[in-house]
């Protein structure tokens, strides 16, 4: 898609076709589904908690459900201006375009479908720099200052029409299936109708032909972007969030999800019923995860970890070769040799002795 900031300036984004959640097979709504539902289009959010606890899952599902484009950002120590804001790229030895970053785009998907959620995952990632960038999109502004594309991506506002005024018609722009034509005449029929794009799905819903609009009143919402980042406190390469970046943030402490809730997540990657054997191989799974998770083996078995414990199961038929695999996420001998011996604990019936089991 191209927009126009200057006139001898291309500037480009992604197709919002490719922005639409995908729904996941066997997803188990959880408490942060009805937190996201209580807290969205509000305050900008932190979701804050250890890998693997259903973080950017969670948001992805919300999205989903409610119909929304979802704009994904992978954080890193390296990201700048130009992932954030937008660069410029050659076409040619004498032709560019500018790439919209990830923010701007936000704001123009926002503008366009009428709203937007832009999940900046691992944003703790952020060095000092890209959080002053991202500072004025997520407090009252709701803007992105693009310098070196000449534009200021802002929100739209309502719609509110001065003199009041009777919907003549409302169709759908041909130019895109997010958005509609209205046209408004003047109370008495006199003078030249007024024509309006608004986002279909802000516009309020008794606006239709025939509608009086009085005086001073909107016929549209204004354009709602909402910004949720997810952080792991633990995780390598990040930086303390600085105290302006804080204060525009609500924070959320996401755990790992209840046990009868992760039963029936690992339940459901067993083909067809499960014996009695498979679902004590599931609760001893989890009793070893749940200890890891204390911190005291350097890693913390997510259910993530636990899945693949299951597929590596049924792959060998074999409880200690699926135990073998995921003994490599812990570093240090020292480390995993405490883990062999949970191992041991925890799967009395037979003994496993990982430092006996080979996956040739």
């Amino acid at each position: 898609m191209r927009r126009t900031g200057r006139e001898d300036l291309d500037i480009r984004r992604i197709d919002t076709s490719q922005l639409v959640p995908r729904f996941y097979p066997g997803f188990q709504r959880t408490w942060l589904m009805d937190v996201l539902d209580k807290l969205a289009w509000g305050h900008p959010l932190i979701l804050k908690g250890p890998k693997g606890a259903g973080k950017t899952l969670s948001l992805e599902q919300w999205a989903a459900e409610k119909n929304v484009p979802l704009l994904r950002k992978s954080c890193t120590g390296d990201t700048g201006d130009r992932h954030l804001l937008g660069g410029y790229v050659l076409k040619s030895l004498d032709e560019s375009f500018f790439n919209l970053g990830v923010l701007a785009t936000a704001v123009d998907v926002a503008n366009e479908v009428g709203y937007c959620l832009l999940a900046l995952e691992e944003i703790n990632a952020l060095n000092e720099e890209a959080q002053k960038t991202v500072n004025s999109i997520a407090d009252y502004r709701r803007e992105v200052d693009v310098q070196h594309a000449g534009r200021v991506f802002r929100l739209l506002d309502p719609v509110v029409l001065k003199d009041g005024g009777t919907v003549w018609g409302v169709e759908e722009d041909p130019a895109s299936e997010h958005r509609s034509l209205v046209t408004v005449g003047s109370l008495d029929g006199e003078g030249e109708p007024q024509e309006f794009t608004i986002p279909t799905r802000l516009l309020k819903k008794e606006v239709a032909e025939g509608y009086a609009v009085g005086e001073g009143d909107a016929i549209s919402e204004q354009a709602k972007l909402w910004v949720v980042g997810t952080m792991n406190p633990g995780y390598g390469g990040t930086y303390d969030l600085n105290e302006d970046f804080r204060s525009r943030f609500q924070f959320i402490e996401v755990f790992f999800m209840p046990e009868e809730t992760e039963a029936e997540i690992l339940y459901s990657k067993f083909p067809g019923r499960l014996s009695s054997a498979e679902k004590v191989f599931v609760a001893r799974l989890q009793s070893l995860a749940k200890e890891t998770r204390t911190g005291k083996y350097g890693y913390a078995l997510s259910t993530r970890d636990l899945e693949q414990a299951i597929a590596a199961y049924l792959a060998f038929a074999d409880v200690g070769k699926a135990l073998k695999m995921i003994e490599g996420k812990f570093d240090g001998e020292q480390r995993v040799k405490d883990f062999q011996a949970r191992v041991r604990s925890a799967f009395k019936q037979p003994i496993i002795d990982l430092t006996a089991v080979s996956l040739a």
